[in-house]
């Protein structure tokens, strides 16, 4: 299991990571990545508090659109890509995370192919060039699964391609979650967690929202899903509360 570090409270972040062995999942090079000298300083000091379990990264996924019809546009999420890859490397994470990033509700067949075709040749590059570590692709604002799931069946021969499984995102979708997990499960192998009002994106603290998350353990145990969990709420008091919601309920040890 991972958590969110905090860059200015590191200590406490730290302390949290060792009592209950966690990874991070580091949360601040997903903008403002032309910064090289602060961008340098964070990964220093990060390098220097490691947890005692391996960690991921956050990619840039702001307005990032690898197969967008504007050129200059594509260029740029390329290239953002392609640095948020190389933080990855030099903080010695396993894996990055990107955002599917789609027109939600844009539903034309044209659209959807060309959105398969472009992102599915641009990440088999990444993937072929990057084995050293692994490359998740998120569910964003989709409200289905149906496009990752064809992206994931492209990407599969890669050893080091993966889905990372958001439930809030999922659970905010047109399709239930039992689906998601249904037709996603076999690619699978990280998770973002957290509650919220059922309304927004809201990342509570567990039990804090409406989502039903020992039911969500289930489908994992059902569905046979082994992929690590990062708690996505921010702050070592809100992580505390929702590492004792999962021991209480009997689910900390089905969190890896």
């Amino acid at each position: 299991m991972l958590i969110i570090p905090d860059y200015v409270r590191i200590d406490e972040s730290l302390k949290l990571a060792r009592e209950y062995a966690l990874g991070f999942e580091y949360n601040d090079f997903y903008q403002n990545l032309d910064d090289a000298v602060a961008i340098d300083e964070k990964i220093a000091l990060y390098r220097r508090n490691l947890p005692p379990c391996s960690c991921t990264l956050h990619g840039a996924f702001y307005d990032v659109v690898v197969g967008s019809a504007d050129a200059q546009i594509r260029t740029v999420s390329r290239q953002r890509v392609a640095q948020s890859v190389e933080i990855c490397k030099k903080l010695g994470a396993r894996a990055v995370i990107f955002h599917t990033n789609t027109i939600s509700n844009f539903n034309s067949r044209s659209y959807c192919d060309n959105w398969i075709e472009e992102n599915a040749v641009f990440y088999a590059d990444m993937l072929r060039t990057n084995r050293e570590i692994c490359i998740y692709i998120e569910n964003m604002f989709d409200q289905t699964p149906e496009l990752l799931l064809r992206l994931s069946e492209r990407l599969a021969v890669h050893p080091n391609y993966g889905v990372c499984l958001d439930f809030a995102h999922a659970s905010l979708s047109q399709t239930k979650i039992e689906r998601w997990v249904e037709l996603l499960a076999p690619y699978i192998r990280h998770i973002h967690l957290n509650d919220c009002d059922g309304v927004e994106d809201s990342h509570f603290a567990l039990g804090r929202g409406v989502l039903d998350i020992p039911g969500f353990f289930t489908l994992l145990k059902q569905y046979d899903v082994l992929g690590s969990i990062l708690l996505e709420v921010k702050g070592t008091e809100n992580q505390r509360e929702s590492l004792d919601y999962l021991r209480v309920r009997g689910l900390l040890q089905d969190a890896r």
